[in-house]
């Protein structure tokens, strides 16, 4: 395992503190002001560069005008779209200047796979979850099905034979957990659930119901996976449902992100499979 700077690992874990604070409403101040603390730790570090740097603190504002009481449904659709395309390049690592942290290059149960954070893609997460309107609280019935939900996926494929058991704590798995709760599922979520799912409900509420939207949403998440075959595209439908409906019409998406990262977690852990 390769370690990094100091400087580098508080970049990223001040990132990571900021993701769990713009979940909870009355911290939307402040997890503003630790993603900029973030930002000068990773311009200092050389996780970026003056030039992402550039590209990133005008999106802050894009975002911060997102949220502002005053700014209305018009110009709030305008400025979230605005950070929609700025964090889905983000997240594609489509913007110069990041440089990722490579962990391991032999990771994974085959031992070939390498281990990174993407600053860029958490980075992708926080700017929507800044910009979006406030976010619902689970209600008692999805709280209650965060963990059965969160297994639903890998026993389904254990099911479908789709994987095999084969419970294993590998070197790295920390790091691994970390980096996907952080960098890829709060971005995933906030993009897809958050901005998508919401997008639509606010916009087609009058015109479609619900549900439906959760299924159009699913469909779009399957072609994104789609390139790791169709029974991992199948698979991801079958996700975005499951997530869309812990989301639900609240938009609670830390029930949606709780339910996702269980679900890769389940994978990792306990399972042998191309989708895990």
């Amino acid at each position: 395992m390769l370690s990094p700077s100091p400087l580098a690992l508080a970049a990223f874990l001040s990132l990571f503190a900021a993701l769990g604070a713009s979940l909870v409403e009355r911290a939307h101040a402040p997890a503003m002001l630790i993603g900029i603390v973030s930002l000068i730790l990773a311009g200092l570090a050389g996780v970026l560069d003056p030039m992402a740097l550039a590209l990133t603190l005008p999106a802050f504002g894009l975002a911060w005008l997102a949220r502002r009481p005053a700014t209305t449904t018009a110009q709030r659709t305008l400025l979230l779209t605005a950070c929609g395309v700025w964090a889905l390049a983000a997240a594609l690592h489509l913007l110069p200047g990041f440089s990722p942290h490579l962990w391991s290059e032999g990771f994974g149960r085959s031992g070939t796979l390498p281990l990174r954070w993407h600053y860029d893609k958490g980075l992708a997460g926080l700017l929507l979850l800044l910009a979006l309107p406030r976010q619902g609280k689970p209600d008692r019935l999805r709280f209650a099905l965060l963990l059965p939900a969160g297994l639903a996926l890998p026993i389904l494929a254990l099911l479908g034979g789709l994987a095999d058991l084969d419970p294993r704590w590998q070197s790295g798995t920390l790091v691994w957990l970390a980096g996907n709760l952080f960098l890829t599922v709060f971005a995933e979520e906030a993009f897809f659930r958050g901005l998508i799912q919401g997008g639509l409900r606010e916009g087609l509420a009058s015109r479609l119901p619900f549900p439906l939207i959760v299924v159009l949403v699913a469909v779009l998440f399957a072609l994104v996976h789609l390139p790791w075959g169709p029974a991992f595209a199948a698979m991801a439908f079958v996700a975005g449902l499951l997530y869309g409906f812990m989301a639900g019409a609240r938009q609670a998406l830390s029930a949606a992100i709780a339910v996702h990262f269980l679900t890769n977690a389940g994978f990792l852990l306990l399972t042998r499979s191309p989708l895990g």
